[in-house]
């Protein structure tokens, strides 16, 4: 038994039958095309002025930003530029400790440098704001290795963000 062909038993027009079955590879092609001469142009554009819609340090500072990097960063910037801030002498003994709650802490090697930051001070509040620009300064406070004790054992450096101090540390 004949079967009947499948635009009869469809009802299909056989006439646009050609149309509705390469319409779609017909629009498919289209796309690609575009494609292809979109990427031709990209690449004759390559590194022409304005073709980026904003520049590669904006796009990394706007990341910074949104991640909360800020603080870290100038911190950083301030710990490069040191010797800018303090003088190379005062520099080889004394580094930026680090940063928290406005308080700009600032480690010595001895008492004796200590004594000289302290004498540094007001110039330190001068300068430091502007280098950290952008960050609140409250107060810079000067800590570091201390006198011995009669036990021989130094007293230990103080500092906010750390758990314990170094004679109470505690094994977890």
């Amino acid at each position: 038994m004949a079967q009947a062909p499948v635009h009869v038993t469809l009802h299909l027009d056989e006439r646009k039958l050609p149309a509705q079955v390469f319409e779609h590879l017909s629009h498919r092609a289209g796309i690609l095309a575009d494609r292809q001469a979109r990427n031709k142009q990209s690449v004759e554009d390559f590194g022409k002025p304005g073709r980026d819609p904003s520049s590669f340090t904006g796009v990394l500072g706007a990341i910074a930003e949104v991640n909360g990097w800020i603080p870290y960063m100038k911190q950083a910037q301030l710990r490069m530029d040191w010797a800018s801030v303090v003088g190379e002498q005062n520099a080889q003994h004394t580094w930026v400790q680090g940063y928290a709650d406005g308080v700009l802490y600032i480690g010595v090697e001895s008492p004796v440098w200590a004594t000289t930051m302290q004498f540094l001070l007001p110039q330190l509040r001068q300068i430091v704001p502007q280098k950290l620009e952008g960050l609140e300064i409250r107060d810079i406070r000067i800590s570091g290795n201390q006198q011995q004790t009669r036990r021989g054992k130094a007293h230990p450096r103080r500092y906010p963000g750390r758990r314990y101090n170094a004679h109470d540390r505690k094994r977890a």
